[in-house]
């Protein structure tokens, strides 16, 4: 059942150029923390896009995974797929939860999931991404809708580790976007899976018309791990994690700049988003969502400003979901658990 309370409340060359324009205009502290109790939820079962899978079910369900916001039209993207009911992009009231529609999915197709992530620019340009266990068998694809009522154009297709031999090619389990037009820039991690030795390439996808992407393939650390989170941050900065590995943070040159250490942030963080703006860092840990202050964070201990829990405790073993910043707002999905909104309150 939805619960609902009555409150409303950014070509490398050109990217070090507008790096100012992705820092955030941070000049003190302004600690935030999440509203105690959630503006809306939407639990498993509230929508047919919203399943639910049993402990006990060895198939099926685990069939949510995308979550964006767009702020030209106040809308949430949820991404669903299903054998049942296929693929499908719901649009979402973000004030309330309630059904707006959906977006076309005319053409897309390919990968082990067809759509898996979804990302919004801050004029509402939409782009999503399938999954590929193998990108050298089977592509990477980028899709790109103009507005919500436009046919989605795929706008890139291939492996992003550029062919090279050795390197993991499981990309499509995470997806960060900004800018707008010719700044948007779309950053994509591999996922070692069970892989654990080969190194890694991260794409960061360019433009100059906002409409035709280029690759660049960055090369890091073999040591260092992804999974199902990442998240641009201010700069040329970017932040990564997979369950069971630290928190790390690098730059668009494939640097490591600072790793968390185990006991710095929640152990375990999948899916994570940067607010910028705001110097926020967001993370899901199984169906608890947590918020901090990025601006602080240290290689030390660093005690969350808020932890919020689902409603639901259901089963993930997937550890899937997304989390995404709206207006004013922390927006969270978690695969098997539904959807939370959680204002934020300016201490």
């Amino acid at each position: 059942m939805k619960t609902t309370l009555t409150m409303k409340t950014p070509i490398m060359a050109a990217a070090a150029a507008a790096l100012l324009f992705f820092a955030p205009e941070r000049t003190a502290a302004q600690p935030y923390t999440l509203a105690e109790e959630p503006l809306w939820t939407l639990s498993p079962g509230d929508r047919d896009y919203l399943t639910f899978r049993p402990a006990d079910a060895t198939e099926g369900g685990y069939n949510e995974h995308g979550l964006a916001f767009n702020p030209v039209t106040n809308h949430l993207y949820i991404g669903h797929l299903s054998t049942d009911q296929g693929l499908r992009v719901a649009i979402v009231d973000a004030d309330d939860g309630d059904h707006v529609g959906f977006l076309s999915v005319n053409g897309i197709a390919g990968g082990v999931r067809a759509l898996r992530k979804i990302g919004v620019t801050e004029d509402g340009v939409i782009f999503a991404g399938n999954l590929t266990t193998d990108s050298s068998a089977d592509p990477y694809r980028l899709y790109r809708w103009a507005d919500e009522d436009a046919e989605p154009v795929e706008v890139w297709s291939g492996d992003p580790t550029g062919g090279e031999p050795g390197f993991i090619r499981r990309y499509g389990d995470n997806l960060s976007v900004r800018g707008t037009g010719a700044s948007t820039q779309i950053l994509i991690t591999p996922d070692f899976w069970q892989q654990v030795s080969e190194p890694h390439k991260v794409g960061l996808f360019e433009t100059v018309d906002g409409e035709a992407f280029t690759l660049t393939s960055i090369t890091t650390d073999p040591t260092t791990r992804f999974g199902l989170g990442s998240s641009f941050g201010p700069g040329d900065l970017f932040y990564a994690t997979r369950a069971g590995q630290p928190l790390r943070e690098f730059n668009l040159s494939g640097g490591l700049v600072r790793e968390f250490d185990g006991g710095s942030m929640a152990s375990g963080l999948s899916a994570i988003r940067v607010n910028v703006e705001k110097d926020l860092f967001a993370g899901l840990n199984s169906n608890q969502l947590f918020l901090y202050d990025r601006g602080g964070l240290t290689t030390g201990f660093n005690p969350p400003a808020s932890t919020r829990t689902f409603p639901t405790a259901n089963a993930n073993v997937e550890a899937t979901g997304e989390v995404t910043f709206g207006d004013g707002v922390v927006f969270a999905l978690h695969t098997n658990n539904g959807v939370v909104a959680y204002p934020l309150v300016d201490d």
